[in-house]
């Protein structure tokens, strides 16, 4: 039976993720063969069953003929072949379900031997991720700020002296995202927001954040 399932027993389709790990590779290179042979052996299933269809349709329409003209009545060879090649595909797809279930197993228990030692390795490589989140985030800030300036300059240029006749660089908005008023929420509050999530959580926070850790991916 499948180790990952829906409540009402249907296999869980897994999106394992890329790794550098050979032997979470070689899991889930398993794995993912056996899914990509089971569509290939399902979608020939639906195509067995249409051409059966046919046929037996056909069979039916050359015995009518023939029973009408006299004539010898015609075999279900047809149709046999294809009751054959249906009896073939479907015991191919139970011998996939059953190396799937060992595939799972194998995904899992690889997980489970290298977890600590993986989790050590990833937990670096978000701190990493996190730094250049961060940098990223102050690197936008600079741009803003030369945009607002560079907008400032040319208003004094334009306007001055009768509407601009001091320096003044104004609050940006970022126009396309509104509050709940429908006003648009200005480029230093986007900023703060930045640099809040730019922070990684505390490990105890990492454990407890429920549902708005993992709506940011975790």
């Amino acid at each position: 039976m499948p180790i990952f399932e829906t409540s009402n027993g249907r296999r869980i389709d897994l999106r394992l993720p890329p790794t550098e790990w050979p032997e979470m590779q070689k899991a889930k290179e398993n794995y993912e063969r056996l899914k990509a042979e089971q569509r290939a052996a399902q979608q020939r299933l639906g195509s067995l069953r249409r051409k059966r269809e046919q046929a037996v349709e056909a069979d039916r329409i050359a015995l009518a003929k023939a029973l009408k003209e006299g004539a010898d009545e015609p075999t279900e060879a047809k149709v046999d072949q294809i009751d054959k090649e249906l009896l073939a595909c479907n015991r191919r797809l139970e011998a996939l379900e059953r190396a799937l279930d060992d595939a799972e197993a194998d995904v899992l228990a690889v997980v489970d031997e290298h977890r600590d030692e993986w989790l050590e390795e990833v937990s670096a490589t978000v701190d990493a991720a996190y730094e250049k989140y961060a940098e990223a985030v102050e690197a936008f800030a600079a741009v803003t700020d030369s945009v607002y300036s560079a907008w400032a300059l040319w208003r004094w240029v334009k306007f001055f002296p009768d509407e601009e006749m001091s320096y003044r660089v104004r609050a940006g908005h970022v126009a396309g995202l509104m509050t709940p008023s429908g006003d648009p929420y200005t480029t230093s509050q986007v900023l703060d927001a930045l640099r809040q999530d730019a922070v990684r959580p505390a490990p105890r926070e990492e454990v407890e954040a429920g549902p708005t850790w993992l709506a940011r991916g975790f």
